[in-house]
C-alpha cells in the first residue's frame, strides 16, 4: 500500500512538473497573480512577479513592465527576470 501511494505521488508530481503552467487556467488567475504588485512589501511584489512569470506572456507582460521602474532594486530585478523567462526583453 505504501509503495503504491509513493508511486502515485511521484506520478502526480511528474505530471505537474511536465505540464506547462499556461494549461492550468481559471477565471481570475491573472488578477490573483497581479494582486501582490500593489503591496507595500517588496517581497510580496517579488512573489507576485514570480507568479506572473509562469503565466501566458501575452497576458502577463503588461503587468510586468511597470515593475521595471519599481523603487526597490529587488523588484526591478524580479521583473526583468520574469520578462526574460517569458522571452521578452527586460
Amino acid at each position: 500500500m505504501r509503495r503504491r501511494l509513493t508511486s502515485l505521488t511521484l506520478l502526480f508530481a511528474l505530471l505537474a512538473w511536465a505540464t506547462p503552467a499556461q494549461t492550468w487556467d481559471w477565471p481570475g488567475k491573472l488578477q490573483q497573480a497581479t494582486a501582490g504588485l500593489r503591496s507595500a512589501n517588496p517581497q510580496e511584489r517579488v512573489a507576485a512577479l514570480q507568479r506572473l512569470a509562469a503565466l501566458d506572456p501575452q497576458q502577463s507582460a503588461a503587468p510586468l513592465r511597470p515593475a521595471l521602474d519599481d523603487p526597490d532594486p529587488d523588484v526591478q530585478r524580479a521583473a526583468s527576470d520574469a520578462l526574460r523567462v517569458q522571452g521578452q526583453r527586460g
